[in-house]
């Protein structure tokens, strides 16, 4: 969804370069990264490269939306590592019921709702990665800190749910 100019302005500020605007995303340069809050000229003192305010506003507003995107990131994975355990739980249900008859029926739906939520928390789990494209100022500034071993135990959960199948077991 494009955002328009007048939500750009209420996101951004009128100004990228000014210190209210710098206070939660600073204005990065295109090339190096280094930080252009407060420059009067458009160019970067580190590289030299020259910028257009609109390309800054534009960066910015950008940083802010992923940032946002983020923010809540801690609880997706959490339900990843949940939805995993609740898929194991399925898969040994189905396989504790295997030979009784109630099992000719519930094994099968069993392994589907597992394989699902294996899917689910390999998802969950992966979004992680998501955070590292963040520099670090942005992680470290937002709180945006989720926990690494919830993360890769969704993607072990999700791993071995979407292997079972395969393995016949």
């Amino acid at each position: 969804m494009p955002i328009g100019p007048d939500e750009l302005d209420r996101i951004v500020g009128d100004d990228p370069l000014s210190v209210a605007a710098a206070a939660e995303v600073p204005p990065l340069c295109l090339g190096c990264g280094y930080n252009l809050t407060g420059l009067t000229v458009t160019r970067c003192p580190e590289c030299g490269r020259t910028f257009r305010r609109r390309d800054l506003k534009r960066q910015t507003m950008e940083m802010k939306v992923r940032i946002l995107a983020l923010k809540g990131i801690h609880d997706w994975i959490r339900i990843g590592f949940y939805v995993g355990i609740g898929g194991i739980v399925v898969w040994l249900i189905g396989f504790g019921l295997r030979n009784t008859i109630a099992g000719a029926f519930l094994t099968p739906l069993a392994r589907v709702v597992s394989l699902v939520c294996g899917v689910a928390a390999l998802g969950l789990g992966t979004s992680i990665l998501r955070v590292y494209r963040l520099p670090a100022w942005a992680r470290t500034n937002h709180g945006i800190d989720p926990n690494p071993m919830m993360a890769f135990g969704a993607l072990l959960l999700g791993v071995l749910q979407v292997a079972l199948p395969f393995l016949g077991i």
